[in-house]
């Protein structure tokens, strides 16, 4: 038995020979077009619902970690400045205490804070803190926008008023009522 080939050389592939059982799936230049076109926009449209969905499933923690408040398991303290305050009030010791992951934290229980000059003036407080005296620390301070706490230490405070420009050791002893003790120990300049 001899096979003839076909007329033409796509002839025997895009019609179905009579009496043939089967079809090979060869599909038309425009179908072929068609095809390809469904498969790009269908990633097109995969792609674009897979960012965001990343999008809002990134808001929606960010936004379920703000209504919950901050984190009351600090580790350490971030950092600490002393700035002058608005309108001869003193000296304001603000910190910024951090959490395991790096975000800021609040907390309750005692916070200690000595601040010693080198001509031998001392300032000495121990108070009790809760979540609600941490604030987002005010425009114009080093640490503008994140939450923090602020100690305002005004000029009668001091034996002998500290000289600006001198160094300060800044000593924090922070006891949380939930968690271990944290001490930070740091030199500043006087503003």
């Amino acid at each position: 038995m001899s096979i003839a080939a076909p007329a033409s050389p796509t002839a025997g592939w895009l019609s179905r020979p009579a009496g043939s059982p089967w079809r090979p799936l060869v599909l038309s230049r425009r179908a072929r077009e068609r095809r390809r076109r469904n498969i790009i926009i269908g990633s097109a449209v995969g792609g674009l619902a897979v960012v965001l969905l990343g999008l809002y499933l990134y808001f929606f923690t960010q936004l379920i970690k703000g209504a919950v408040g901050p984190s009351t398991q600090p580790q350490s303290v971030s950092r600490a400045v002393l700035e002058a305050l608005p309108n001869d009030r003193g000296t304001g010791l603000f910190f910024v205490l951090i959490d395991a992951s790096g975000q800021d934290a609040a907390f309750r229980g005692s916070l200690s804070v000595s601040l010693r000059e080198p001509d031998g003036a001392v300032y000495h407080t121990t108070r009790s803190v809760t979540p609600q005296d941490f604030r987002i620390l005010p425009s114009g301070s080093l640490l503008e926008g994140r939450l923090g706490y602020e100690v305002d230490i005004p000029p009668s405070a001091w034996s002998t008023p500290p000289r600006r420009g001198n160094p300060a050791l800044i000593v924090l002893g922070i006891a949380p009522v939930d968690g271990p003790p944290i001490s930070y120990t740091g030199n500043e300049i006087f503003p």
